[in-house]
């Protein structure tokens, strides 16, 4: 079974900028195979109708790949270098159904 994780973030008028900056450095852009279980590279993809609004995804082989990603001892740098530049964030993760 393949899992899906995913972010919505609602970027502050004016720091999207500031954002891009802060995706980058979090370092999810290097993220690739062989990271465990990762499938496929973080992206990020920006609402064309909804100004701010930004949503990224990436696909794992287990729900203990993501886990294990989520307890690094960087991942709170990674999300919280973002977060000042947010009004909101919420992180996902799926499972396929269908």
């Amino acid at each position: 079974m393949t899992y899906y994780t995913s972010g919505e973030w609602i970027v502050k008028p004016s720091a999207e900028a500031d954002f891009f900056d802060a995706f980058r450095r979090s370092g999810v852009e290097e993220l690739d195979p062989p990271l465990e279980g990762l499938l496929q590279r973080p992206i990020l993809l920006r609402d064309l109708k909804s100004e701010g609004r930004f949503v990224s995804f990436a696909e794992w082989d287990t729900l203990e790949a993501i886990e294990a990603f989520r307890r690094r001892p960087d991942w709170n740098a990674m999300v919280g270098s973002m977060r000042e530049h947010l009004i909101s964030s919420s992180i996902y993760t799926f499972e396929r159904v269908i």
